[in-house]
């Protein structure tokens, strides 16, 4: 089954043809959603969230260093970092629509 990919443009197609705009005002308009969101996941705490109703959660969470982390294919004994990682977490909506069976 080969994948879907939706890229950048066709969301702003989309946000073009929901809202009778021009493409530059569609680009400009995702643009600033998304470098808000991407300041925010930015930012230096370590754990937060970013809680947007009816669609959905991201949280960044910290992750643990490790001292024995180990590349399979090599063998090779690694020391891994302590890092931040960013998860996203569907709202209601999403998962309802999402439990539902395909055609």
């Amino acid at each position: 089954m080969k994948k879907i990919t939706y890229t950048k443009a066709d969301i702003v197609n989309s946000i073009k043809s929901n809202n009778n705009l021009s493409n530059d005002e569609s680009k400009i308009m995702l643009e600033t959603v998304l470098d808000s969101i991407r300041g925010f996941l930015l930012k230096t705490e370590k754990s937060f969230r970013i809680e947007i109703r009816n669609f959905g959660i991201f949280e960044v969470k910290p992750t643990k260093a490790r001292d024995k982390a180990r590349n399979p294919k090599t063998l090779e004994i690694y020391k891994v970092p302590e890092r931040r990682k960013v998860s996203f977490k569907p709202g209601k909506l999403i998962k309802k629509q999402l439990k539902k069976k395909l055609k």
